[in-house]
């Protein structure tokens, strides 16, 4: 057992009060905390509930770190806890911030994907296996991607290909038609075009 000598404000963090304690020791406790459990100078505590109402603070405290960090665009499940763990939060901090953040709908995997094929397709910078390994790198399952992939149809990929073409043409039409066309695929592919659309547009063109 333990005794609150003394609460004062936390310089620097509006919502955080440190906590004096009667052996000499202190620690940081959101506000919200101190109401929810009637804390104040004076009061008794537990090591066991200490250590609960510890657990409790850093999960809000990363709830909100990923809240502003989401307030910029919309966010992979494996971004945030990466954001989070360089944040210094441990693991299991992480996984319960995470879990409240997708029972709030802040977190969606699969809309998040939705939305990256969305601005890609719009972009007109990637073809499917770009915009799949992409989603790979975000953390994103396997399974979303290949239904999210599998929504973009040939047509629209090879229009794609066939505009992102078209600039590259453009870039090297001062060389002979051969060497401009092996340029061009090769920059296709380096977008993650397949080669059968890069294929279709190299004809498409000629």
């Amino acid at each position: 057992m333990g005794r609150i000598v003394k609460i004062a404000s936390q310089k620097g963090h509006k919502d955080d009060c440190i906590i004096y304690m009667d052996d000499g020791t202190n620690f940081s406790l959101n506000k919200e905390l101190l109401i929810k459990y009637g804390l104040k100078e004076g009061t008794e505590i537990d090591q066991g509930k200490l250590k609960n109402w510890l657990d409790e603070d850093g999960v809000k405290k990363a709830y909100n770190a990923a809240l502003r960090y989401l307030g910029f665009r919309s966010r992979s499940s494996k971004e945030v806890e990466d954001y989070l763990r360089k944040k210094g939060f441990g693991d299991g901090t992480i996984r319960d911030a995470v879990q409240k953040l997708k029972g709030y709908g802040l977190i969606d995997d699969k809309a998040f994907a939705r939305d990256w094929v969305s601005s890609r397709m719009q972009a007109g910078a990637r073809g499917r296996l770009a915009i799949a390994y992409e989603l790979r790198q975000k953390g994103i399952d396997g399974e979303i991607i290949e239904e999210v992939v599998g929504s973009i149809t040939d047509e629209e990929e090879e229009e794609q290909a066939f505009k992102l073409a078209n600039k590259y043409y453009e870039r090297y039409k001062g060389l002979e038609k051969k060497e401009m066309v092996i340029k061009t695929g090769q920059a296709l592919a380096r977008r993650g075009f397949s080669w059968e659309i890069i294929q279709r547009v190299v004809e498409r063109w000629m």
